[in-house]
């Protein structure tokens, strides 16, 4: 019997961190001795790496950017609705 089926190959080095497969770039960026010595200890309180504890950081500020101009957003609708804009608005608080 001869099994004429091609070899596969074992994938070399160390399993993806990304599961998805998604690739992370490499960044580098320069700071002051204070805020690497802060980010560092983050680090280390939260267990993770000093790569991830940025990464973390930076999704976290554009989320809280994100939800404010939402909310930004919901408040200047509901003054126009309201008083019919930020001037009438301003007017009835004095």
């Amino acid at each position: 019997m001869e099994n004429n089926e091609p070899l596969k190959r074992k994938a070399q080095g160390r399993p993806r961190k990304d599961p998805e497969g998604n690739r992370r770039r490499n960044v580098t960026i320069r700071m002051s001795d204070s805020l690497y010595e802060r980010v560092v200890a983050s680090a280390s309180k939260n267990r993770s790496s000093l790569s991830d504890e940025i990464a973390s950081r930076l999704v976290s500020a554009y989320q809280k950017q994100q939800t404010l101009s939402e909310m930004d957003a919901l408040i200047r609708g509901q003054i126009e609705a309201e008083f019919g804009g930020i001037a009438n608005f301003q007017d009835e608080q004095k």
